[in-house]
């Protein structure tokens, strides 16, 4: 499991850093980013944590993950990097949902992914 999070986090976190940056990035841009990928990783070592508690680890997997990463962190890093599409950070979001869910041997309700947009 934490191979799989360490991975994807790896992965996206590369994929932004070698993209080729637009010059007339707004800084407040950035900022939003870079908070809503803080607010991420906190999430990712929550789930991570084998002894943290497993009503917390849901709360952050059904509802505030979802929400971060749909209506902050998707919005900001589409607008700094040029090749990364909407669809692929979606197959990213809900790759990570599934095997973190696998994982934790958590039941989520699944919303429509268009609910955030």
């Amino acid at each position: 499991m934490k191979i799989k999070v360490i991975s994807l986090i790896v992965f996206t976190t590369m994929l932004v850093g070698c993209q080729k940056q637009p010059e007339q990035v707004h800084e407040s841009v950035k900022v939003q980013f870079e908070e809503a990928d803080q607010k991420i990783s906190d999430f990712l070592d929550l789930l991570d944590d084998p002894d943290a508690d497993k009503d917390k680890q849901k709360e952050v997997l059904c509802v505030e993950y979802p929400k971060v990463y749909k209506q902050e962190y998707m919005p900001t890093i589409l607008k700094l990097t040029l090749d990364v599409t909407k669809e692929n950070l979606l197959k990213d979001f809900n790759l990570l949902l599934i095997t973190t869910k696998k994982s934790l041997r958590l039941f989520v309700v699944e919303e429509k992914t268009d609910k955030f947009w």
